[in-house]
Formats: C-alpha cells, sequence, structure tokens
C-alpha cells in the first residue's frame, strides 16, 4: 500500500507540474493582450489610423480585454483550489503499514528524496513487532543509465 501512496504524491507533482505549465500559458496570453492593447491605444493616439482600424474600437478592446483578465484569474483560481484540495487530501490520506514476515515495516531511505537507482537494503530488527528497512543510495539512475 505504501507504493499506491508514493504513486498518488508523484502524480500530485505531476499535477502541480501540468498546473505551473498552465499557469504559464495563461500568463502569456494575458502578457499578450496587454501589448495589443497597447499597440491599439498607440496606434490610435500617435498614428491616427482611427478608432476602428482594427476589428474593434478602442474602448470595445478594453472592455473584452476586461472579460480575458477575469476569465484568466477565475482559471488560475480554480487550478490552485484544486491543487491545494488535492494535496489536502493527500496528506490526510491514511497509511496503511507495512508487513514483513509477520512484523510491522518501517522504511527509512536516504537521501528521502531519491527514486530510482541502486539501494542497499538492511532489515533491522527493532523489538518483536517491529523491524525497520534502511535503504541507502548506492548509485544514482544517472550514473548508471546516463541522463536521458
Amino acid at each position: 500500500m505504501a507504493s499506491t501512496v508514493e504513486t498518488t504524491k508523484d502524480n500530485h507533482s505531476q499535477l502541480g507540474q501540468r498546473y505551473k505549465k498552465i499557469s504559464l500559458v495563461l500568463f502569456i496570453i494575458g502578457f499578450v493582450y496587454l501589448l495589443w492593447l497597447v499597440i491599439e491605444i498607440a496606434a490610435v493616439s500617435f498614428l491616427n489610423l482611427g478608432f476602428r482600424w482594427s476589428l474593434l474600437s478602442v474602448e470595445e478592446w478594453f472592455y473584452s480585454g476586461w472579460i480575458v483578465f477575469l476569465g484568466l484569474i477565475m482559471i488560475e483560481l480554480i487550478l490552485f483550489a484544486h491543487y491545494y484540495k488535492t494535496k489536502q487530501t493527500l496528506s490526510e490520506a491514511p497509511v496503511t503499514p507495512l508487513f514483513f514476515k509477520g512484523h510491522r515495516l518501517h522504511v527509512f531511505t536516504y537521501p528521502q528524496s531519491a527514486q530510482g537507482g541502486i539501494f542497499s537494503k538492511t532489515h533491522v530488527k527493532i523489538d518483536e513487532d517491529n523491524i525497520v528497512n534502511i535503504r541507502v543510495q548506492l548509485a544514482d539512475a544517472d550514473e548508471l543509465w546516463g541522463q536521458t
């Protein structure tokens, strides 16, 4: 069951990475729209192209900008709320204890963030009911397979 908890944590970190990319795209969309508004105002004010040189007037572009920015902010708030809720649910998830040969197994990995590679596995009996599995990373996955 511990692998399920680790998988859930991996899914949550992937969700965070995906939401960061979506937030970046939304920021770029907002920034491009803001640049368009600046170009629109400059074209009307300094180049005297007229109020309807680009499909809408400056006022209409301004009002549509409010709608676009409010939409982007709403999407960001929804993404943040979903990420926070899944993080909170993950922290509240009960951890099912692991057992090895009838004893409760406690796993300690060093370094804690290590994933992949070669690990030593040492089982140390603490008392009659508990065993600790000490996993120490001997070789990183990048050392074995090269960077991908």
